[in-house]
């Protein structure tokens, strides 16, 4: 089977931690898989996203953790390959 699933979390952790540097403990996981339609009530795949890291507050030594969901859309359909027709 492929590793898709840790090269895609790899990618976006890596991105966070360049967006955030100055936070810690920085992470990447991909949430689900679902169908959305566009304008031509066509089916196009797309997956949550969740972004964690802990940030420092104001000169305080504490730390909080943040998160942030996004989602990325596919071009391609993730089980055979074939490519989703332009919306």
């Amino acid at each position: 089977m492929c590793n898709c699933q840790g090269d895609i979390e790899d990618k976006l952790k890596e991105r966070f931690i360049e967006e955030n540097p100055s936070a810690i403990d920085h992470r990447a996981v991909l949430m689900g898989y679902a169908l959305m339609l566009g304008k031509t009530l066509a089916t196009k795949g797309y997956m949550e996203f969740e972004l964690t890291a802990k940030f420092r507050i104001k000169n305080k030594p504490e730390l909080k953790e943040k998160k942030q969901k996004s989602n990325i859309t596919f071009n391609y359909c993730p089980f055979c390959g074939e490519k989703y027709p332009a919306n």
